[in-house]
């Protein structure tokens, strides 16, 4: 199964990534202990994206750290809940993680998806934090997709872990 390729954003600046969702890393985003890790449990999911502020009750507004409003479905359209399997990967300056949606209904949900908001963002939440836009390029039909970071190897594990070892249904 060949991952979606998408094009996403880093600070305002377009990233290129092959084969993958471009995320912003490093902790530019999220809360960091003592050693200067984010603190983690792993849990992610992928949010529609609204560029112009909405009022409704099923939109909610999240910030990145220069205070610009992100506003964002309170629902998720993809969950870490719906993810199968997901692997560490390395990146030239961090891991990234390949995430596979094989259970009834995940390949459709994410065939769905990309074609719904092909050319259109989504923005990715770990934890509770918004972490970056992701630009779907293209309609997939993998159920397959990469989130490239580059996460630190921590980061990276915590969130295959989520997935990896939780009891499936």
């Amino acid at each position: 199964m060949k991952p979606t390729a998408v094009r996403g954003f880093r600070l305002g600046a377009t990233v290129l990534v092959a084969l993958s969702l471009a995320v912003v890393a490093n902790g530019c985003f999220g809360k960091k202990d003592k050693a200067g890790e984010s603190k983690l449990l792993g849990r992610f999911a992928l949010h529609t994206y609204y560029p112009e502020p909405v009022t409704d009750a099923s939109i909610t507004t999240l910030y990145h750290l220069s205070g610009k409003a992100v506003p964002m479905a309170v629902e998720p359209a993809i969950t870490a809940e719906e993810a199968d399997l997901v692997e560490v990967y390395p990146v030239a300056t961090g891991f990234g993680i390949r995430v596979y949606l094989t259970a009834p209904g995940g390949v459709n949900r994410w065939s769905i998806l990309t074609s719904q908001y092909y050319g259109r963002h989504l923005a990715l939440v770990v934890d509770g934090e918004f972490r970056a836009l992701v630009k779907i390029p293209k309609a997939s039909q993998t159920g397959a997709f990469e989130l490239s970071g580059p996460f630190s190897e921590a980061e990276a594990q915590r969130m295959a872990d989520y997935v990896n070892t939780r009891e499936k249904n």
